[in-house]
């Protein structure tokens, strides 16, 4: 079923996961509990009206509540486009800007969405790495606090993606770990949701302190998408004409079903007892 943005965040403990087609979103959609959980449509996707169709009619069947936002939106026109196509919540995404241009980005937005009945997620502060696909990590630069209570009060924003140390699209071989009083700073200062994007990236403990000290909603997307390429590229070299087509969707979504499942695990230490029992 789908459920507002604003509702789905405000239980809190919440996983977003990048879905580029319908096989993604199914196998998102079985890995979920009775909590729910986003399914992220990457901006990249936002080109095709038929795939966003696609992605809101498997959200459409889920027996658990789910909202669909479009991610890493970074143009009004994109944002129009994806709130006429039938999203509830979009990403601004004016990270990439100075303080005063991110601010005024978003305010657009906000006003675009908000002609639509649409969310919006704004993100202060920027994450290294890239969101759709693995990149080389740069220096990100961390959210301030005071920046961010102004943010908020200036853009009207329902959730705030925030840089704590977390890293976008590269998994590193080293644990990492993230500005634990920064998020208790934050959380005081600003009194929306808080989105922590880069979770594939994170120990499920980590993501679980996240979560217990106000992170209200966790995104995936690197794991996910690594899970489905190494199921179809297992199913290339045996691929013809003939081959089935139906099976390999399957496989796909037996993959990212299960890379799900391992995303959700530090979701479900931070005191989600039902989920807990599914793992």
């Amino acid at each position: 079923m789908l459920e507002p943005f604003a509702a789905l965040l405000g239980r809190g403990r919440v996983g977003a996961f990048g879905c580029y087609d319908t096989a993604m979103a199914v196998g998102v959609l079985r890995a979920l509990d009775a909590r729910g959980g986003v399914i992220l449509v990457p901006a990249a996707t936002l080109r095709s009206e038929p795939v966003v169709a696609g992605l809101r009619a498997v959200a459409e069947t889920a027996r658990v509540p789910v909202c669909l936002q479009a991610d890493h939106v970074h143009d009004l026109e994109t944002i129009e486009r994806a709130c006429r196509w039938g999203v509830q919540a979009v990403m601004a995404d004016g990270s990439p800007l100075d303080f005063e241009d991110n601010v005024a980005f978003v305010r657009e937005a906000a006003a675009i969405a908000r002609r639509h009945g649409v969310a919006v997620e704004g993100e202060l502060g920027r994450l290294p790495g890239g969101a759709d696909a693995d990149a080389p990590i740069g220096a990100g630069l961390a959210t301030d606090p005071e920046q961010a209570a102004e943010f908020v009060a200036r853009t009207g924003v329902d959730c705030l993606a925030i840089a704590l140390g977390n890293v976008h699209g590269a998994l590193l071989p080293a644990p990492r770990d993230l500005d634990w009083g920064r998020l208790e700073a934050i959380r005081r200062a600003v009194g929306v949701p808080l989105a922590l994007h880069g979770g594939t990236g994170l120990a499920p403990e980590v993501v679980a302190r996240a979560v217990r000290g106000g992170i209200a909603k966790v995104n995936f997307n690197t794991g996910l998408r690594r899970a489905y390429l190494a199921a179809t590229a297992a199913a290339l070299p045996v691929a013809e004409p003939a081959a089935d087509l139906v099976a390999l969707h399957a496989r796909q979504a037996d993959a990212v079903e299960a890379a799900a499942r391992e995303a959700l695990v530090g979701i479900a230490l931070a005191g989600n007892s039902d989920l807990v029992g599914r793992l």
